[in-house]
């Protein structure tokens, strides 16, 4: 799943969202907050509930397929700098336990290089 299509998803779902509640709204202005807004609300909510756990799951599935194309990409990369040492002066990269560790030291002044605390 590329970025694009989590991107789309989340879209989607935000605009279900906005129009579900700006529909709520009408029904509630005309009904006067009657029976009719209750069974309204209660469709719209439960299937905006349902739309809502399926694009999470497909986004967290797809954040867990991405994390294990990126480990398999390292390997890959981590064999080739290892069979082609001369590839490993150009890189930006040092070949670790299949994982890239930056071979460039961190700024001062970035937050990720601060310790916990």
């Amino acid at each position: 799943m590329t970025v694009s299509e989590a991107n789309g998803r989340a879209s989607i779902y935000l605009a279900a969202l906005s129009s579900n509640l700006i529909a709520l709204a009408f029904i509630g202005q005309i009904s006067r907050l009657g029976v009719a807004f209750y069974a309204f609300a209660l469709i719209l909510l439960a299937v905006l509930a349902f739309v809502g756990t399926v694009t999470f799951l497909r986004l967290v599935q797809s954040s867990i397929e991405d994390i294990a194309y990126a480990h398999r990409i390292a390997l890959v990369r981590s064999y080739y700098l290892r069979t082609r040492r001369s590839l490993s002066r150009s890189s930006l990269f040092s070949v670790g336990d299949g994982r890239l560790h930056s071979t460039e030291p961190r700024a001062r002044g970035n937050w990720r290089s601060r310790p916990p605390g």
